[in-house]
């Protein structure tokens, strides 16, 4: 499956390539670690998988940002090697840093998540982050795969490997994450015009318009994927944003009577994208963002409980877990 390593270029050129997670500090918790159980394994193969996934863990936490522990294995019976979502990582007859890349990202999804399998229909990724990555780095194009790889930039073959594509590798591997939404960092500025969801951390539910029309509230609610469940993100500039509701794309997400104290629910409102209907987005840890209307700018969107029906309202901006939120697809 995964043809020894040819050798890598020696090129640093890699100015062309541009970080998704380059607008955010990587916090230092956020990173791949590993364990290897190779006692009793030969000391010469032992050797060869400490430094691949040395070198292989090395290049997933300098380029991208990621939270994964891995139990890394010798089996003389696997053909080549292979990987589970459950963070395990079988070595055999090929042993070196592209397939330790390689194996790594089926850790993170590839190939093993149900979320990897709805969105790969016919051979081609339905996700816009790693589809808009594809088309930055190639002009053009969407991502290609199967039930079990992507391409290009999967390190499936020799012919992938290289200096610059092991960066980009772990760049796809980001996006995709962010597309299945299980990753800590989506670049907001690729999911414009997108559809999204807004997760709250402290509940774990989303966002949802409890009606379709003007003053209808907006609550907390468990993720059953309805049209009031999801957003097309609107990009202003500046980090600014404003969120329509997919079941009526006439109307946003909206701070009631352009109210600026504490308290102050959320609705939806007919579009108008005047600052009543804008936020500012800024991650604030781990990927986990707050949302800051225009006209408050002290004050962070939070749930007001972590039950169903819990009111979005406005609060002063503090550490509580209610007022952090991801965007996801």
């Amino acid at each position: 499956m995964v043809p020894a390593e040819s050798s890598a270029s020696t090129g640093r050129n890699l100015h062309v390539v541009l970080l998704i997670c380059a607008l955010f500090p990587l916090p230092a918790e956020a990173a791949i670690t590993y364990t290897l159980h190779l006692s009793g394994v030969n000391s010469g193969i032992a050797t060869q998988i400490t430094n691949a996934m040395a070198e292989a863990v090395g290049l997933y936490n300098a380029n991208g940002q990621f939270t994964k522990s891995l139990n890394v294995y010798y089996n003389s019976g696997v053909p080549t090697a292979n990987a589970n979502w459950a963070g395990t990582i079988n070595f055999g007859g090929t042993r070196n840093t592209r397939v330790a890349m390689h194996e790594i990202g089926h850790t993170l999804g590839i190939g093993t998540h149900w979320k990897y399998a709805s969105l790969m229909t016919s051979g081609t990724w339905d996700g816009p982050v790693a589809n808009a990555l594809r088309a930055e780095f190639d002009g053009s194009g969407t991502m290609l795969g199967d039930s079990v790889h992507m391409w290009p930039y999967g390190l499936n073959f020799d012919s992938e490997d290289g200096t610059r594509n092991r960066v980009r590798h772990v760049m796809m591997m980001q996006a995709m994450q962010c597309d299945m939404g299980l990753g800590l960092v989506c670049d907001l500025d690729s999911l414009v015009g997108s559809t999204v969801r807004i997760l709250g951390r402290a509940s774990n539910k989303v966002m949802d318009a409890g009606g379709n029309s003007d003053g209808s509230t907006v609550q907390m609610y468990g993720d059953w994927g309805g049209s009031n469940q999801r957003w097309t993100l609107i990009s202003h500039g500046n980090g600014i944003y404003s969120f329509r509701s997919t079941q009526s794309d006439n109307r946003a997400l909206d701070v009631y009577n352009w109210g600026t104290t504490s308290g102050t629910d959320m609705i939806i409102w007919s579009y108008s994208g005047q600052n009543v209907q804008r936020f500012y987005v800024d991650e604030y840890a781990d990927g986990w963002y707050r949302i800051r209307p225009v006209i408050a700018t002290s004050m962070c969107l939070a749930a007001d409980g972590t039950g169903n029906n819990a009111n979005v309202e406005t609060a002063t901006c503090s550490t509580s877990t209610s007022q952090q939120w991801k965007v996801v697809p």
